[in-house]
């Protein structure tokens, strides 16, 4: 990064701060009196080129960058086929699995809500870890049916992707973009 100093407005030098120096520097020998008689201080400043995915404050010769992590979410949609429940077959809940790069990180129970829907949305979701796109995923846990011919799957909608996914009993993977 490229720190410059600034003495009573204007800029004086810049440096570069690294790893290798330890994001530090002392600005050495530079005067602490005008030349006005030598009675008035140097108001000395400093401030930092833009870093890219970074905010920047300054607290007097402290310079603090701070990154938000991009952050995405994961909907998942519970859809059954199965004649609106016409034998009373349907669970009162289901159990979904969130997995990140094949791990499950979260697990919920989804219900129906006032509308009929089944849905919950897995969100607040880091998109990257260390540079690297997360690989999310959904699971079901198996519902227990005495019709296994009834046509009952998720869906799956990707924050920053645009497709749903459907699936029964099964895990779809896609990377989040």
């Amino acid at each position: 990064i490229t720190v410059r100093l600034y003495a009573d407005g204007k800029e004086k030098t810049a440096v570069k701060l690294n790893e290798g120096n330890n994001w530090t520097y002392e600005f050495k020998g530079i005067p602490k009196y005008t030349s006005d008689n030598g009675t008035v201080e140097v108001v000395y400043t400093i401030s930092e080129d833009q870093v890219d995915g970074y905010t920047t404050s300054i607290n007097g010769y402290e310079i603090i960058n701070t990154h938000i992590p991009e952050m995405t979410s994961v909907t998942v949609n519970k859809v059954w086929d199965d004649m609106n429940n016409q034998d009373g077959l349907r669970p009162q809940s289901i159990t979904v699995h969130l997995l990140k790069d094949g791990q499950v990180v979260k697990t919920t129970e989804v219900s129906s809500d006032v509308n009929g829907l089944w849905t919950y949305t897995f969100a607040n979701l880091p998109k990257k870890d260390q540079g690297v796109d997360i690989v999310y995923s959904v699971s079901e846990e198996s519902v227990e049916s005495e019709n296994p011919t009834e046509e009952n799957y998720i869906e799956a909608s990707f924050a920053d992707v645009e497709e749903v996914v459907r699936c029964k009993n099964c895990v779809y993977r896609s990377p989040v973009r």
